[in-house]
C-alpha cells in the first residue's frame, strides 16, 4: 500500500479483551473514554458519541463509543454475546 502522506507520523493501537460487566451501558462507555483521555493526556474535541449498531447489523450486537481527540481519536466496541 502506498503511503499517501509520508510526512504525517501515525501510530495505531488495537486492544482486545474480555469484560465482566453485564452489560456495559452508555455511562460506562463515556466514563471509560473520558478516563482514557485523561490517562493518555489527549484532548477531546467533542463529547463522547455512544451508539449501538443493533438495529443495523445482524453481526454486531452491543454498544460502542467514539471520542475524537485533537491529537487523534478513540473507538470502543463491545459485543454483548461475546463479552
Amino acid at each position: 500500500m502506498t503511503n499517501l502522506c509520508p510526512e504525517i507520523f501515525r501510530k495505531r493501537v488495537v486492544v482486545e479483551g474480555l469484560y465482566g460487566i453485564d452489560p456495559p451501558d452508555a455511562a460506562f462507555i463515556e466514563a471509560f473514554l473520558l478516563g482514557l483521555s485523561r490517562d493518555l493526556r489527549m484532548r477531546p474535541l467533542t463529547s463522547v458519541l455512544v451508539f449501538s449498531p443493533d438495529h443495523h447489523s445482524e453481526l454486531h450486537h452491543g454498544i460502542a463509543g467514539f471520542l475524537p481527540w485533537v491529537e487523534s481519536g478513540c473507538s470502543l466496541y463491545t459485543w454483548s454475546d461475546k463479552r
